[in-house]
């Protein structure tokens, strides 16, 4: 069944063009339940394999998307769609549908991909999917890129940036320790992810790690990473609180954005130091909590996508709002098969002379197709000239196909032999 078929909920979702300065291609963006229609969780498959996104009302164009988290019982709904573009001049509009019981997740050549959300990036990891230990973590990048995992720390979570999101705590003594760390090996990218101050803020130096980039903060509200990058943004960055950090190495030159905001102070980063590894160094570091991590494909991440990232997934529940949700009933098909030339069908409402349906005709197949929303009884005349007539009294037609093969073969015209 060809998409949109078969599928009986849509609604628009809107990006209002006042939320971005700089406009963005190519742009994941988080949905919560917040910023979902209410009665989605009652009415879409309970894994969210039904839930599609697409350009228009009529479902034209499909946009990747990832579930990351769902749960009907605890109201829980996060999920990332990869958005074409978004414009600073006209609202950004594209539709949610979901209600097909038969729709399965996504598979590969399906334009609705959950990997192909982050087709543009080089490694996404998100710390829902912990198990025995947070090595449990994965790539859902789908573009496996040798991720490596430093550490054998029992699985420690809780919640992360936004609602249905988690996060590990970075310290030598809640969670992600000294020389733990998480890479992707490659040179010069883009390091991006979200963390939270947990504790009283450090004084002092973050020197350089040999297995991962060290992190911290430092007094009067600053972030401190390694390599002698250090953003001095007095002020800039308050001290609790979720903000992002994206890290990234343009020719030879670091550069350090919070909250979107460029707060760079270089002081001996060079080319040979890059961005691929997560985790804290040598040093001493504060404890705080660290909620995604992703990685681009070398220095792809423009200044509009991050400031985008950080508006958006700040605040996924005012970026984006639902519109008015359309409900479709499912179409199926009452099938006859087996009619004799010249019969006459009829399919009345059940103890009723309200014509449903009929036919007149030499045709052995007769079909009644109907919308489905609850069941229904209906009645179903069957009439020859030549052959019997036929009555079902009271049939149920329900949320599926039904198929009766009819045999009419009682001929009241015969002879005694002589």
């Amino acid at each position: 069944m060809a998409f949109p078929t078969g599928w009986t909920h849509k609604c628009p979702i809107t990006i209002p063009h006042t939320k971005l300065t700089i406009a963005t291609t190519n742009q994941p963006i988080l949905l919560t339940i917040d910023s979902l229609p209410s009665t989605l969780l009652a009415t879409c498959n309970s894994d969210g394999s039904d839930i599609r996104f697409a350009s228009d009302a009529n479902g034209t164009t499909e946009y990747p998307r990832e579930i990351v988290n769902i749960s009907i019982a605890n109201n829980i709904c996060s999920i990332y769609v990869l958005i074409p573009s978004i414009s600073i001049t006209t609202d950004t509009v594209f539709y949610l549908f979901w209600g097909n019981t038969s729709a399965t997740e996504p598979g590969v050549g399906s334009p609705s991909l959950s990997t192909s959300v982050w087709a543009h990036w080089y490694g996404v990891v998100h710390f829902n999917s912990m198990t025995s230990n947070w090595k449990g973590v994965k790539d859902v990048s789908g573009q496996w890129n040798g991720m490596t995992i430093i550490g054998t720390l029992p699985a420690t979570k809780t919640t992360g940036h936004a609602s249905g999101l988690y996060c590990i705590p970075e310290s030598t003594t809640l969670g992600l320790t000294l020389h733990e760390y998480i890479s992707f090996g490659a040179a010069t990218m883009d390091l991006m992810f979200w963390c939270n101050f947990n504790g009283t803020l450090t004084t002092g130096n973050i020197a350089t790690g040999t297995n991962g980039i060290p992190l911290g903060w430092l007094a009067a509200g600053q972030f401190g990473i390694g390599w002698g990058l250090l953003c001095t943004s007095a002020g800039a960055v308050s001290a609790s609180g979720w903000h992002l950090v994206v890290l990234s190495v343009v020719s030879g030159t670091g550069k350090a954005y919070v909250d979107g905001v460029d707060v760079t102070s270089n002081t001996g980063t060079s080319s040979a130091n890059n961005f691929s590894t997560l985790g804290i160094g040598a040093a001493t570091a504060p404890a705080f909590y660290m909620s995604e991590f992703r990685m681009t494909r070398s220095n792809t991440l423009s200044v509009a996508q991050i400031k985008c990232m950080y508006i958006n997934e700040s605040s996924p529940s005012t970026f984006a709002t639902s519109g008015t949700v359309t409900v479709t009933a499912t179409q199926y098909t009452l099938t006859l098969t087996g009619l004799q030339t010249g019969t006459e069908v009829r399919i009345f409402s059940s103890g009723t002379t309200t014509a449903l349906g009929g036919i007149e005709s030499s045709a052995t197949t007769f079909e009644y197709t109907y919308e489905y929303t609850s069941d229904f009884a209906v009645d179903i005349n069957i009439i020859s000239l030549h052959y019997q007539n036929m009555r079902y009294t009271n049939y149920t037609l329900s949320s599926s196909n039904n198929t009766i093969p009819i045999q009419q073969i009682v001929d009241r015209n015969y002879s005694n032999p002589t």
